[in-house]
């Protein structure tokens, strides 16, 4: 089998991906053997899946903010500033990555209608809130800084 991009060298290694034949210098153009084309669609799978967590993530924030100051049962203040739909925001939007923090750590709990599923899924919440309030930062940083370095690479 030959490489796949220069027809005239013998392959030594495969595309991890698509299994095409690679040369000595198309296998060590990466960490691990994979052909540009694969590489380039990796590219865009991470970046695009960054994206989703991050919109994901503050889009869950501004609509439960959005829901708690419009529907909520208590009429809101007149004096409620912008920093405190700014803090609801944040608060909210740190759900997300607590949720996923505590997925990691946690055992999987599978659905079912008993008030111990109900009250596990209550303390995950505000649990959830909690750790969300400090990792949404760290998250937010992560994201963009990889977002970055997959911009750079060619």
């Amino acid at each position: 089998m030959n490489c796949y991009h220069h027809n005239e060298e013998v392959s030594v290694a495969q595309c991890q991906d698509c299994r095409k034949g690679l040369c000595r210098n198309c296998s060590k153009k990466f960490s691990f053997p994979i052909c540009t084309a694969c590489n380039s669609i990796r590219i865009q799978n991470e970046k695009s899946q960054i994206v989703k967590d991050l919109i994901f993530a503050y889009g869950f924030g501004l609509l439960i903010m959005f829901m708690m100051s419009k529907f909520s049962m208590h009429k809101q203040p007149q004096n409620v500033g912008f920093s405190f739909y700014l803090a609801m925001f944040y608060g909210y939007s740190g759900i997300v990555p607590g949720w996923k923090i505590l997925d990691k750590g946690f055992p999987k709990m599978y659905f079912n209608l008993s008030i111990f599923y109900f009250g596990y899924l209550l303390i995950k919440l505000f649990a959830a809130i909690f750790i969300g309030f400090f990792v949404l930062p760290f998250m937010t940083f992560k994201h963009i800084r990889r977002l970055i370095q997959l911009n750079k690479i060619k």
